[in-house]
């Protein structure tokens, strides 16, 4: 392994040795891509004391073409756990003040899938020109041989012609479906965001779902994962806005709820079961 680290299989095994040296103050925790890769959020500070007073802040890199500030993340994230850069050299960093009083969440790599097929370490220019380059970030186009366009969601059963080399910014996110991650919200790091947002106090729930037979995605806010995916949930059936509720007492006859006071295929409003003996009532006296 050299000095620098930004290949996903070298980024795993760095977190899984960290995990394990330094749990007071590395939480670790992954989701896994589509394609199988762990997207880590790494969660630094001194575990020991109360951490929910202290300012936080957040690191990432969203983009398969970028291998620096992968890096250059691990680098400081070494600095701050073993007190040495990745080379050796000692840090500067006031590492214990740093871990005694923020929390700091890092994530290394938005898309490792994207990053696993980078054909190169880094982008020096001594391999590709700057257009090839492009051609690599975003896949060729079919009809011109240069680069495809830019999405943010696209659909690989729905375009038309389809890129002949898929670009390695967009993030598989489903059999048939890719994102560029810092401009949709289905993508690995906007998961993550909301994620640890919502864990933080006074923090509210963000959910992207797409349910079967729905319509579109869905985005929605609310107090809790549970409420902000049920309000997704009747988006998706019922559109942005639902109407104002019947404020008036209705009468099921079957499925159809009929309005009490309105003529209807139930019949007349005196042949509804009341409480004062008419129909569906027994009629006796009170006991």
């Amino acid at each position: 392994m050299s000095k620098w680290v930004s290949r996903p299989d070298d980024v795993d095994a760095l977190v899984e040795k960290w995990a394990d040296e330094f749990p007071q103050y590395l939480r670790a925790e992954s989701k896994t891509q589509y394609g199988g890769h762990p997207v880590w959020a790494l969660t630094v500070t001194d575990h020991e004391q109360e951490s929910d007073q202290k300012p936080a802040a957040m690191f990432f890199k969203p983009h398969a073409h970028e291998p620096a500030p992968i890096a250059a993340q691990m680098n400081f994230f070494s600095q701050l756990l073993t007190g040495q850069e990745l080379d050796g050299t000692p840090t500067a960093l006031p590492r214990e003040e740093i871990l005694a009083n923020t929390v700091l969440c890092f994530m290394p790599d938005a898309n490792p899938a994207g990053t696993a097929a980078a054909p190169v370490d880094a982008w020096d220019g001594s391999q590709y020109t700057n257009e090839e380059f492009w051609a690599w970030m975003r896949g060729i186009d079919a009809e011109t041989g240069k680069m495809w366009k830019r999405v943010d969601l696209w659909d690989d059963t729905v375009e038309d012609p389809l890129p002949l080399r898929y670009g390695i910014v967009y993030e598989q996110i489903s059999e048939h479906k890719y994102v560029e991650p810092n401009r949709h919200h289905r993508s690995s790091l906007f998961q993550w965001i909301f994620e640890l947002r919502e864990r933080r106090e006074g923090e509210g729930a963000f959910c992207v779902a797409e349910f079967h037979g729905g319509h579109r995605t869905v985005e929605a806010h609310g107090d809790s994962v549970r409420v902000a995916l049920l309000r997704a949930f009747v988006m998706s059936r019922f559109g942005d806005t639902v109407g104002e509720m019947l404020q008036q007492p209705q009468a099921l006859d079957g499925a159809i709820a009929e309005q009490v006071g309105v003529p209807g295929d139930i019949g007349d409003v005196e042949d509804l079961p009341r409480p004062d003996a008419q129909i569906g009532d027994i009629g006796t006296a009170p006991r």
